[in-house]
């Protein structure tokens, strides 16, 4: 195994019953009902939760009186030193697209792709790997609508480094299924090829615990997924 890929071994049981199984895959969710269950926007593929930020007190802004009397409107509160949680690399839920070019290798191999989420899932791999071996809500798009197919964990991640060939494959398969049916611009391509990629291999978990992430309202949803995955500890 090479030194950018870890594995991670998951412990599997049994759901309740298929029937539990069956009905919290038939749910069918609009997009607003994904923010309402977890009160994180899906950005693409992979949604994280947002950064929070802990402004400055107005009392602890000082401003030099020379700098403000450049001014003839008052000035914007702008908060100073904010400091970012961690979570914002950490993943909130994933959501599959409908066509198969955009993530080719799913079905077959439940590999999933990255580009504008690598620099996040790879920042984290390196640093605290938080990301890994814990449960991640995932949905298949159905005809502009979710359906919940189940929780899963990253197995393992890889790096693939610009343009490498095995990354020149992954992108050419993408053309060849219909990803870029309406073409693109040379740059888009050099963008592409010019940055690294993260190779995400997932593993269904299939514990008796584990909740009916549909159920959930007013961001619980993202409250469970990081009680659960203990990234209330960051």
């Amino acid at each position: 195994m090479g030194k950018d890929q870890v594995n991670i071994d998951n412990k599997t049981s049994t759901w309740k019953s298929d029937q539990d199984q069956s009905k919290s895959n038939s749910t069918k969710l609009r997009r607003q009902d994904l923010y309402e269950i977890f009160h994180v926007a899906k950005r693409g593929s992979f949604s994280f939760f947002p950064p929070q930020p802990t402004h400055t007190r107005t009392s602890d802004l000082k401003i030099s009186a020379n700098f403000s009397k450049t001014f003839d409107q008052e000035l914007p509160f702008c908060p100073i030193n904010v400091d970012l949680t961690q979570l914002d690399h950490l993943i909130c839920y994933i959501t599959i697209p409908i066509t198969i070019g955009a993530h080719p290798e799913w079905k077959s191999k439940r590999i999933l792709w990255a580009d504008g989420a690598a620099e996040k899932i790879i920042n984290d791999f390196n640093i605290d790997k938080k990301n890994l071996n814990k449960p991640i809500p995932v949905f298949q798009m159905v005809h502009n609508n979710f359906k919940f197919i189940g929780w899963w964990s990253i197995k393992s991640i890889k790096i693939v480094e610009p343009f490498s060939q095995e990354l020149r494959s992954m992108i050419n398969m993408k053309e060849k299924l219909g990803a870029y049916v309406e073409g693109r611009r040379m740059e888009n391509w050099q963008r592409s090829l010019s940055t690294g990629w993260a190779k995400v291999e997932f593993i269904q978990v299939k514990d008796t615990c584990l909740s009916n992430i549909t159920d959930f309202r007013n961001g619980q949803g993202g409250e469970y997924v990081k009680e659960i995955g203990h990234l209330k500890e960051v």
